[in-house]
């Protein structure tokens, strides 16, 4: 998001000053666009168990369960985009 906002920052003064065409200034902040979005896809193949529970340690996982309910099944700790795809 910084580098989207950043390059429209760094565009709007050499375009209004006329020293950049404004299909360059254009075409460089759509670039950049591209790169946030393709930096957001990162977190897809981020590992489930690397994902902190809040205070300041790992999720636990199926077979760490201290209380050995039924409350703590894998569902729960399941984002809802994984959730979905698991349905």
């Amino acid at each position: 998001m910084a580098l989207a906002l950043g390059s429209i920052a760094a565009l709007a003064l050499p375009v209004l000053a006329g020293w950049l065409p404004l299909w360059v200034a254009v075409t460089l902040h759509e670039g950049s666009t591209l790169l946030v979005a393709l930096n957001s896809l990162r977190l897809l193949n981020w590992p489930s168990d690397a994902i902190p529970n809040g205070n300041g340690d790992s999720a636990p996982s199926s077979s760490a369960s201290s209380s050995g309910s039924s409350a703590d099944s894998d569902s729960e700790l399941q984002t809802p985009l994984t959730a979905a795809a698991a349905a």
